[in-house]
């Protein structure tokens, strides 16, 4: 793993067995899942269409997070006319302006119930075929990014699972990205409680 003096990391996996093991796990519990939340990397994506095949079938909803990473045509063809389909991807800091085109690019290609773009600082965008949604970003100091799309991601599941608004969805995945940025690398992700709290203490900031 390499940091650099922003305290950014990039990680370079040697995981012999790791993905061979994906190949072979037990998909059953899906079915009874309530929703299904889904890391779609190109190094595990023999693994990620078998996830998708086995959530169709069972009719689960779906968040498929991209990370960032290009939509491969395998996996555009797996999910494609999934009604309750989300894709979550991100763009960086200094592209922000292409997330609003990033994420109606990926509903058309898809047909995605919601496609949501983060961008770092610049905060969050969602669209569907009807609505467009944008929060802009918490602003707090930056300690490292760590986990911040995972806690976005955590944020973002927990208003679909309610059956919260979309508006109300990226904004809890966005408090809880900033404030996972914001504590040292070593704590655990915010409760639901500080979340409320940090987005009440921060409301006038994000209006603005």
């Amino acid at each position: 793993m390499a940091a650099d003096d922003d305290h950014t990391r990039t990680w370079f996996a040697h995981l012999p067995g790791v993905v061979g093991s994906l190949e072979r796990a037990d998909l059953s519990p899906i079915a009874n899942a309530s929703f299904l939340y889904l890391d779609c990397y190109q190094l595990i994506e023999h693994a990620v269409l078998q996830v998708i095949e086995a959530g169709r079938a069972a009719g689960v909803p779906m968040l498929l997070n991209l990370g960032g990473s290009e939509l491969s045509q395998a996996v555009a063809s797996a999910i494609h006319g999934c009604s309750q389909l989300v894709i979550q991807t991100n763009v960086d800091d200094a592209e922000h302006a292409a997330a609003p085109e990033t994420a109606k690019s990926l509903l058309v290609r898809t047909g995605a119930a919601w496609v949501g773009v983060t961008a770092g600082a610049f905060g969050a965008i969602a669209v569907s075929r009807s609505e467009t949604v944008s929060i802009p970003g918490f602003p707090v100091e930056v300690r490292h990014t760590h986990c911040a799309g995972a806690a976005f991601s955590a944020g973002l599941l927990y208003g679909l699972r309610s059956g919260w608004p979309m508006h109300r969805g990226i904004l809890l995945g966005s408090a809880s990205g900033a404030l996972r940025c914001a504590r040292h690398q070593t704590a655990p992700l915010p409760t639901l409680a500080e979340l409320r709290a940090f987005i009440a203490s921060r409301s006038e900031s994000v209006a603005s």
